[in-house]
């Protein structure tokens, strides 16, 4: 009897023990401590003198911040205490200068209400990317897009020769694209890049148009040196007047003729028979 009043304590008393320390871990709603340190993703080093961020989900999507941001050390070390009103949805990120971040698929849940210690939050490692933009002759007035950074990247209407500086992040952009939109043809290209942490890359971007078909009425007039409407020998054909063949450039216009009068110079032969000639009269000669 009493061996079996035994077993049966012990059974109790490991089942409350089993109990209470798997409930130890399960989240709930209360003061949640958070300590760890900020790591550089790629080299795993320390990065310090930055913040951490508790973030939550919301119900509607998206993340919002709860607090303020927590500082970090020189050697990215934190420790702080948040008051969690619900039981899940915790994330932490981190920054530092110069423009270290934490990316969302990589920031470390919370359990809400118990102790998350030991934690290790990476970062990115910013770079920076150069875009030199040349507008090459002949001059012209383009849309262009240029993309692979800061979202769908940013739009340019009618840029001229430009040096532009913008961040990107170390190891997570491969490659830079662009788009011109010359009078909607539209032209694309792109440029493979391996930024390293810190390191500036640099982009030329080129963009022209084409030349313009010409319609000046005389050669010296036209922008366009080769548009088809010279031709060989000086000759000129201008768009709205038919082509004088007399005429050449520096050379005096034949004399006009006059409208003709036509009239049947009889047929050979009497009427029915033979050729029928005509003959034009200048004006004023008849009589």
């Amino acid at each position: 009897m009493n061996r079996s009043f035994s077993i049966a304590l012990r059974l109790v008393a490991g089942g409350v023990f089993f109990f209470l320390t798997a409930c130890k871990d399960d989240p709930t709603t209360g003061t949640t401590r958070v300590d760890g340190q900020v790591v550089e993703r790629q080299g795993r080093r320390p990065v310090g003198n930055g913040t951490v961020q508790v973030w939550l989900a919301g119900k509607g999507g998206g993340y919002g911040p709860v607090g303020t941001p927590q500082p970090c050390d020189a050697q990215g070390r934190f420790s702080f205490d948040f008051d969690a009103t619900n039981e899940t949805g915790y994330l932490l990120k981190a920054q530092a200068p110069p423009g270290y971040l934490t990316d969302w698929a990589e920031a470390p849940a919370l359990t809400a209400g118990r102790k998350n210690t030991g934690l290790t939050v990476p970062v990115l490692a910013p770079a920076w990317l150069r875009l030199v933009l040349v507008d090459e002759p002949p001059k012209s007035r383009v849309i262009l897009t240029i993309t692979g950074y800061a979202g769908s990247g940013e739009t340019l209407r009618f840029p001229n020769d430009t040096l532009l500086v913008r961040p990107i992040l170390a190891g997570v952009t491969p490659s830079i694209a662009w788009f011109i939109n010359d009078q909607g043809q539209s032209k694309q290209s792109f440029q493979l890049i391996q930024p390293a942490a810190l390191d500036t890359v640099t982009v030329r971007i080129p963009f022209y148009r084409v030349p313009p078909v010409c319609r000046a009425p005389e050669p010296m007039s036209c922008p366009v040196i080769s548009c088809g409407r010279q031709l060989a020998g000086g000759l000129w054909r201008r768009p709205d007047v038919g082509h004088d063949p007399g005429r050449r450039r520096g050379g005096a216009a034949p004399e006009p003729q006059a409208r003709g009068q036509r009239h049947d110079a009889g047929l050979a032969g009497g009427p029915g028979r033979g050729k029928r000639s005509r003959t034009h009269h200048r004006a004023g000669d008849a009589g």
